[in-house]
């Protein structure tokens, strides 16, 4: 499905409703929260605009499926969209979640350190073994870069020897513990690339969560889709990841926003040693390859999707198939990674397989009707507790006309295009005194 060789699965028959666990939910997140753990297949797409609780609703899925003691990967484009659910999930409640967060703990914000995996090694019972084994492979290496007695010929080989047992021991000692702390973790936070890692390699979960899918190029994103049986996709409306290069990529997004900016080692770095070679071989070798997959396409979406970027490539081509044979296409490759997952999926199965937040809690009713006609097709709406809100409402704000209109434009222009024409006039006075002035001397 995610390649497009797939329909999206039929939705399984609706079980019992669900028993909410935080009762502070609006519709649209109730509905959310039905939809994916009742009614989505294998891949669920949550958009959430600016203000709708993304959040909250994505924090109230992962504590249903804990409940149905499913096993949980969440991922992240960055440490701080991982910390930010972290924060969440770690908060008092009345059933404790198992976490467990990979990565270094210096990536980590200092809060949420006991969470890491470091941290939580240390506090195993096999721990202060590890620490006798550390100890004493630092002992000999003292003795036998010179502290104390100088050994040599047999005796320096045989320590040498015996240091390498203790590292051998120490590794395997080292990866029961880390076994034992995941084992336990009902719950895996770490980045998309930091799924990589190899103490995640054989480990499988039944969930995937990745949030903020907007800011994450669609490479990362399958390192942990590689490892869960459902697919869970969340984002904000965005633009897609902007990436630089001088040789593979070409410059993507907008002025409005401004999305994470990839650089590789051919775009702005002068000095040759460092200046990586062009694979172009590689990259002719690779749509060759590609070209020669044919795909049987996903049936037509009933309505088209929602795209951020009009600029979007369109879907892989129909290419004519002999007589009683289904259509094929041809799986072509993006020469850019502008696209996200999240848009290429609307694009190949539309909003079949999306759920998208309409309550948004941050904006004036005046203020959001802008892009709620534009972007979101005047689906989104503002909460009761903010829609009437305005600058003067707020406390210790003094009373003034202009803060009591939800808009207000202030024409900046047409005063600094007066600043700049009378800057213009003096210089011309100044210059033109100079000029009489030296005419003067001249004549004297």
């Amino acid at each position: 499905m995610l390649l497009g060789l797939a329909s999206p699965s039929p939705p399984p028959p609706v079980a019992e409703p669900v028993v909410f666990i935080d009762e502070r939910l609006n519709p649209s997140q109730r509905e959310a929260v039905h939809w994916v753990l009742r009614e989505a297949g294998e891949v669920a797409l949550i958009w959430g605009p600016p203000g709708t609780g993304k959040t909250q609703t994505l924090v109230e899925i992962i504590r249903q499926l804990v409940a149905q003691d499913q096993r949980i990967l969440i991922c992240g484009g960055s440490n701080l969209s991982v910390d930010n659910l972290l924060l969440r999930l770690s908060l008092p409640a009345p059933i404790p979640i198992p976490l467990t967060r990979l990565g270094h703990p210096a990536r980590v914000l200092s809060s949420l350190v006991a969470h890491t995996l470091d941290s939580q090694s240390l506090r195993t019972d096999s721990s202060e073994i590890l620490i006798g084994i550390k100890r004493e492979i630092e002992g000999i290496q003292e003795s036998l870069n010179g502290g104390g007695k100088r050994l040599r010929g047999k005796e320096r080989r045989d320590k040498w020897g015996e240091v390498k047992e203790l590292r051998k021991e120490y590794r395997k000692r080292e990866g029961s513990v880390v076994k034992e702390v995941l084992g336990r973790a009902q719950v895996v936070l770490a980045t998309c690339h930091g799924a990589g890692s190899r103490i995640l390699e054989r480990d499988t979960f039944d969930v995937v969560i990745i949030d903020e899918a907007a800011q994450a190029v669609e490479p990362s994103c399958w390192i942990p889709i590689l490892k869960g049986k459902k697919l869970i996709l969340v984002r904000r409306f965005s633009l897609p990841a902007m990436l630089r290069s001088s040789q593979l990529f070409r410059q993507a997004g907008d002025h409005l926003q401004l999305p994470p900016t990839i650089k590789s080692l051919n775009g702005d770095r002068k000095d040759k040693k460092f200046r990586a070679k062009p694979a172009a071989s590689g990259v002719t070798a690779l749509k060759s390859k590609l070209a020669e997959v044919h795909i049987s396409p996903a049936p037509p979406a009933s309505s088209s999707p929602a795209i951020d970027d009009p600029s979007t490539p369109p879907s892989p081509v129909d290419t004519p198939s002999p007589p009683g044979l289904a259509p094929t296409s041809s799986l072509r490759p993006s020469p850019t990674l502008e696209l996200t997952l999240f848009s290429r999926l609307l694009e190949l199965h539309g909003p079949t397989i999306r759920k998208m937040l309409k309550m948004q809690y941050r904006f004036n009713d005046t203020i959001q009707e802008f892009p709620s006609q534009r972007l979101y097709d005047s689906e989104l709406v503002a909460d009761e507790s903010v829609r009437e809100r305005k600058l003067s409402d707020l406390e210790g704000v003094e009373e003034d006309e202009e803060l009591d209109e939800p808009v207000v434009f202030i024409d900046s222009e047409l005063r600094l295009l007066r600043e700049i024409r009378e800057l213009t006039k003096m210089q011309r006075r100044e210059r033109g005194c100079t000029s009489v002035r030296r005419a003067s001397r001249a004549t004297r």
